[in-house]
Formats: structure tokens, C-alpha cells, sequence
């Protein structure tokens, strides 16, 4: 055995050996001896790439080389915080000097380590897209590209600097959204677009209902979306609420956020913020929060009554990895967002640690942005907050107010205001 590393083992075989092509390859000679037994046949193609170590065989290695990435403008934003990212999206930049920002993101920038990166992942994205053509090809050639399903779908995005983070393990529509490509010119028409909310546990029994398999002898997790995809509109957008979640990690000592998904809305429950409400047609960047906002309530409504339900119903570790959990918006809290003081960039963690707190809260400008931090807002929040399964309003926790969340959700019930 050797690696790809040991690339003189490689030479004039590359082609022939590296991943990708090799697997395709492979697949290819299956749907011939399925077609020259006249038999019907069902074939998964799992390909590794795009995927560390980041290596792709040439001339794809060399053929981005000469584009310069930049970092994309959620990954700016996120490092300048302007707006600042959400709590649960603690990403790589976190150090950054608020101050020093720009020239900071000019010196990733120009890093070889950050180009490179960029360079073979979308070699090998090309590498998998020529593979593709060659599948596709053989299909037209064998005459039976008519008649085959090809169904193009991934497990995960990667984030690639977006909202500064480089893999995933985020629900940002870059990490968690993935593609879900059909063909199947029998049935299908070109051009469909299904704007549905689904998830990937979806696809087994759907792809299955296309393929006529009327018993397949499984109990599904997921649900049969086929006649979304055999209707005959143009564009589907059906009332499906999907869900997803952290996976429970030993850093992070145990599950950081669940979400809910409905059309183009995504509700994110966590155990470091705020609940966070993203509509992907009016932001599709995902860096505004809806949450708070009043023609959002009765979405917001909608999708907490769901995830609250499903917490339970499917398990999520969230609600056995923390106590206590923001349901609502804190009443009394600072904005996040950067705030300059002559020319100089801060935030409110900042006020009376390197700049002075009383004379920066003389300022309405600060007592409007950090209304906490400048003693401005001392009030119980309005709606829910979590407690260990149960919605509670402040009134009924005052029990709780040992608990830092509970103290911050409910001040003065807390005992915490003048």
C-alpha cells in the first residue's frame, strides 16, 4: 500500500488510480454488465472528495492557481463584527483584533496555506464535475440516459470562510445545506425547482417511491417527497417543517444548538444565545436576526411550538446537554455589533476594561447599544425561557435565579436591579 503522497508510484497512473476517478470508473463498468444482462440495476457512488487533505491529481492541482480567494463577506463580517456573528458560531477568527481587523484579513488573505486551500478544493469539485460528464456521456452513449434516475445529493457543505468558519458543524445554508439534483427525463421535467424544507433522511424512502419500489421492507425516519417531485408545477414549496441538530461533542460538552426549517425560514435554539430567526429570501447571507421582529411573529410562533415538540419527540441532545434555555429574546442586553469611539473600533465587553465605562455611558449612542453594560435597562424579559423541558415565564422561576441564564433573562425577579 502507498499513499498519493509517494507521487512517483503515481506517474502516468493518476488518471487511472486517484479517488474519484477510480470510483467512477467502477460504476460505469457496473451499468455495463447490469445493461449487457439485460438486467435493471441501482448503484450508489460515494465520492470521498471535496475533502482533506485537500489534494487533487493534476492538471486539476494546477488549475485554479491562478485565481486569488479572497474571503467571503460573511467571513469579513464576521471578523469585523459588523454585524457581529451569533454566539453559537464561535468560529476560527475569534482573536482577531477588532482594531487591526483589515489588516488582519489581508495577511489570511495572502497566506499560501488560505489560496491553496481554495485551489484544490475546487479542483477537486472540477475533477468530480468531469466525472460526472463521463457518467452522464456513457449514459447517452448506452441509450439508456432516458429511462436511469440519477439523483446528485452530499452529506454536508463546507463553509470555506463563510461566516468565518473553513468546514461545517454550523446550521448556516453553507454547512448544513446541501444539493439535492435529479433527473429523470421520463418523468421528470427540466427545469423543477422544490423549495421545500427536507432533509437528507428524506431521500431513502423518496428516491425509492420514484424508482416504483412499492414495499421496500424499511421503516423510514424520513418522509416520501416524490409527488412533489412528479407533480406537474413548476416551482414546489410545500408546508414541511424538517429539523436538525448538533451532534453532542466532548469540547463542547455535550449538544450546542438545535433548528427548526419551514420554506425559507430557519429557527436556531442554543445553548450561548438568543434564539436566532434567519429568512433566507430576505437574508440569504444569514446575518440578520428576525427574531425580535414584529411581522415575524406568528412564523416565530410557529416554528418554537415545532422544535419545542420535536426536542422531545426525536431526542435532540440539546435538551439533555444544558439546563436552562433562552426561549425569547433578553429584554436587557447589549448589541454585539461593533461601536466606534473616536475612530476606534469596540465593542460593549470593552467598556470600563480598556476604554472608561463612565464616560463612554455618557454617550446615548452607548447607552442605546449597550443599555446593560451602561446600567441603562434592568427589566424581566416578556416571554419563555427553558428550564429543563418546562416553558416558564419569570414570574414561576424565581427558584431558578441561581442559574446565570435565568438571571439574565429575569433581573429584577432575580433581585438583580436597583
Amino acid at each position: 500500500a502507498y499513499t498519493y503522497l509517494e507521487g512517483d508510484k503515481f506517474k502516468k497512473k493518476q488518471r487511472k488510480h486517484f479517488t474519484t476517478d477510480f470510483l467512477f470508473d467502477r460504476g460505469i463498468e457496473f451499468m455495463e454488465r447490469a445493461k449487457s444482462l439485460n438486467k435493471p440495476f441501482s448503484y450508489v457512488l460515494s465520492i470521498p472528495d471535496p475533502h482533506a487533505p485537500n489534494q487533487v491529481r493534476r492538471p486539476y492541482d494546477e488549475m485554479f492557481n491562478d485565481m486569488h480567494f479572497k474571503l467571503p463577506l460573511t467571513g469579513r463580517q464576521s471578523i469585523l463584527k459588523d454585524p457581529a456573528p451569533p454566539k453559537w458560531n464561535f468560529h476560527d477568527h475569534m482573536e482577531a483584533p477588532l482594531d487591526d481587523a483589515e489588516q488582519y484579513i489581508d495577511e489570511l488573505e495572502s497566506r499560501k496555506s488560505f489560496q491553496n486551500h481554495l485551489q484544490q478544493y475546487f479542483g477537486m469539485v472540477k475533477c468530480i464535475d468531469d466525472n460526472v460528464g463521463k457518467l452522464l456521456n456513457y449514459l447517452t452513449e448506452a441509450g439508456i440516459d432516458e429511462e436511469t434516475i440519477i439523483v446528485f445529493t452530499s452529506d454536508h457543505g463546507d463553509m470555506l470562510g463563510e461566516h468565518g468558519k473553513v468546514n461545517k458543524g454550523r446550521p448556516y445554508r453553507t454547512a448544513a445545506g446541501i444539493p439535492f439534483m435529479m433527473r429523470y427525463p421520463a418523468k421528470i421535467a427540466a427545469g423543477k425547482i422544490i423549495k421545500s424544507s427536507l432533509s437528507s433522511v428524506d431521500f431513502a424512502p423518496t428516491i425509492l417511491s420514484v424508482m416504483n419500489v412499492k414495499e421496500p421492507g424499511v421503516e423510514f425516519d424520513g418522509f416520501d417527497f416524490s409527488q412533489d417531485i412528479l407533480n406537474d408545477k413548476d416551482i414546489v414549496n410545500s408546508d414541511y417543517v424538517r429539523f436538525t441538530f448538533d451532534s453532542p461533542k466532548a469540547y463542547t460538552k455535550g449538544s450546542q444548538w438545535a433548528a427548526a426549517l419551514h420554506k425559507q425560514y430557519k429557527l436556531i435554539i442554543s445553548r450561548s444565545d438568543t434564539p436566532w430567526l434567519f429568512d433566507l429570501e430576505a437574508d440569504p447571507y444569514e446575518t440578520q436576526n428576525f427574531f425580535d421582529k414584529w411581522a415575524y411573529r406568528e412564523m416565530r410562533e410557529f416554528l418554537l411550538s415545532h422544535l419545542f415538540v420535536a426536542m422531545e419527540e426525536y431526542g435532540m441532545a440539546l435538551k439533555d446537554s444544558t439546563k436552562v434555555l433562552y426561549w425569547s429574546f433578553i429584554k436587557c442586553t447589549d448589541s454585539r455589533d461593533v461601536i466606534k469611539l473616536d475612530g476606534t473600533s469596540m465593542t460593549c465587553e470593552d467598556l470600563g476594561v480598556s476604554v472608561s465605562l463612565e464616560d463612554t455611558c455618557s454617550k446615548q449612542k452607548f447607552k442605546n447599544h449597550c443599555p446593560s453594560t451602561c446600567g441603562e435597562c434592568c427589566k424581566d424579559s416578556y416571554g419563555d425561557i427553558w428550564v429543563e423541558g418546562v416553558l416558564h415565564k419569570c414570574r414561576d422561576i424565581v427558584t431558578d435565579c441561581h442559574h446565570y441564564r435565568v438571571k439574565s433573562f429575569c433581573p429584577m425577579t432575580c433581585g438583580l436591579c436597583d
